[in-house]
């Protein structure tokens, strides 16, 4: 049997699990003896397990872990790998990659164009990576595995079940029922404040308060019953004041199992900070209703462990990291706002296609979600304008596509503008929705939707982050139309950049 060596470096708990999940999933597609390397123990932080005389033993992720392929742990504490009788058929980063579980599944069709969702690169499962040869995947691991392998439906599932024979060892899960036994009945709320207010990728956490989050969690939780809270912040006691003074019973599971539970907590096989991580997903995962942070790994695997028990279909948030009128966000829940077959076509975020792999979980990690959730979310009637059908006027303007561009770009030029003609079968009274990106430097623009019957909008193009991170869908007027053909342009009215912006495209979702 030959050997697949995986790259496994990563310093935290969730991250590294995940990269797990991809390692142990395509040893077992590839029929090889899982051989992680770079496998690293974090450092240990909270001063009450640094006094533990026992400690100089920290956990990695594979002592936690039952894994249920064949496993060499020889190469373990290696940072790197190489050999010359070690092939690699693949390249590029997992969270900008997809790979396909067998060699005829059609790639031109809708559905694979769907579930690729504008990322990178495709790997192909052929004979190069069958038989007895060594593999060698040394690109970086990070990414979930629903996003990750593309199947038929008997493939996902038959993968599905083998990666849930990732759990953790015994002694941690008889602990944390214990434990959540004991908090029963219980919700649960993961607040991720750490590095966060200064991530560049979570752009407003760091004006979240602790007032914001407890309106956010009260429209979903009852304030007469115990709320467990996952935290990397339970010493600041003035943000979470909010919550004491709304909720009547809360409870820091990291200060309970490190006082309360700290003899059992500490009689563990291992019982450092990783394992202090551990063991709060495991309580978290047992809660009535759990809230969690978007971004964070950590909540998304609880999300996903509690799918694959039944415990919980929706995917709740305590806050938003964007203004409503651009990512609907209602309920501690993100709202659907356009059709596809995958849970990402529907649920629309300002962030690169890559990002998409690894900052939450969907619920295709433990469902079809087509069957489970339906595959139409706008109106009936909705008519798309897309990019690839609009008529460009102009000098500079143009129609890009690529695997992260499907717009009209280049649009330097003020004079410039796009046009489409569609056809109405009936007459409503219509939304008018825009999809656009455009970096900071070039935000600003102002412009002009226009139809045929003399009515028109006209917004400004906020700033997305970059040219191929597009935003939701941003709603800006009304107009009433009649049956038959129709007209609808999009014309700048102010540049003071170099550019407009990308245009993804435009939509008529009917109201009434």
């Amino acid at each position: 049997m030959g050997r697949l060596f995986f790259n496994l470096y990563h310093a935290g708990l969730s991250n590294c699990r995940m990269s797990l999940d991809i390692g142990v999933g395509l040893a077992y597609l590839t029929g090889r003896t899982f051989v992680p390397y770079g496998v690293k123990p974090p450092w240990t932080s909270d001063p009450l397990l640094r006094q533990e005389e026992d400690y100089a033993e920290p956990a990695t992720v594979l002592d936690l872990f039952h894994l249920p392929v064949p496993v060499e742990r020889e190469y373990s504490g290696e940072s790197r790998f190489a050999s010359s009788c070690v092939r690699r058929p693949w390249s590029g980063d997992v969270v900008d990659s997809v790979l396909v579980m067998h060699p005829g599944l059609g790639l031109a069709g809708e559905d694979f164009r769907a579930f690729f969702n504008r990322r990178k690169h495709v790997w192909t499962l052929g004979q190069e990576s069958a038989g007895d040869g060594d593999l060698l995947m040394d690109e970086p691991t990070l990414g979930l595995y629903s996003h990750f392998f593309y199947g038929g439906s008997s493939s996902q599932a038959e993968l599905r079940a083998v990666l849930r024979g990732i759990r953790p060892k015994r002694p941690y899960r008889e602990l944390a029922k214990r434990v959540a036994d004991s908090l029963a009945p219980f919700n649960a709320v993961h607040i991720r404040r750490g590095d966060f207010p200064s991530s560049r990728l979570s752009p407003r956490a760091h004006r979240v308060t602790g007032s914001e989050v407890t309106r956010n969690i009260a429209t979903r939780l009852s304030r007469r019953g115990r709320l467990v809270v996952c935290t990397d912040s339970s010493s600041d006691e003035s943000w979470f004041a909010p919550l004491h003074r709304h909720f009547r019973d809360v409870v820091y599971i990291d200060q309970m199992l490190l006082h309360e539970w700290r003899a059992e907590f500490c009689a563990l096989p291992f019982h450092d900070d990783t394992v202090l991580a551990l063991m709060t997903q495991l309580v978290a995962e047992r809660a009535e209703c759990f809230v969690g942070t978007l971004f964070s790994t950590f909540t998304a695997l609880i999300q996903r462990a509690r799918g694959l028990k039944g415990r919980q279909s929706e995917f709740l948030y305590c806050y938003s990291d964007w203004d409503p009128k651009f990512v609907p966000f209602k309920y501690c829940e993100f709202v659907p706002v356009q059709d596809g077959p995958y849970s990402w076509n529907r649920v629309l975020y300002p962030v690169c296609p890559g990002v998409h792999s690894w900052f939450r979980e969907w619920p295709e990690s433990f469902a079809t979600a087509s069957a489970a959730y339906g595959s139409k979310v706008a109106p009936e009637g909705t008519v798309l304008l897309p990019a690839c059908e609009a008529q460009v006027r102009g000098i500079e303007a143009r129609y890009e596509q690529s695997n992260l561009l499907d717009n009209i770009g280049y649009w330097t030029n003020p004079d410039d503008y796009v046009t489409w003609d569609f056809f109405l079968q009936f007459g409503n009274t219509y939304a008018i929705e825009i999809r656009c990106a455009c970096p900071e430097e070039c935000a600003g623009s102002t412009f002009l939707i226009e139809l045929d019957n003399g009515e028109n909008v006209t917004g400004e193009v906020a700033a997305t982050g970059d040219w191929t991170i597009f935003s939701s869908w941003q709603r800006l007027g009304r107009t009433n139309l009649g049956p038959g053909e129709h007209v609808l342009s999009v014309r700048i009215l102010t540049m003071p950049n170099y550019a407009a912006m990308n245009l993804a495209a435009v939509r008529l979702v009917p109201t009434h």
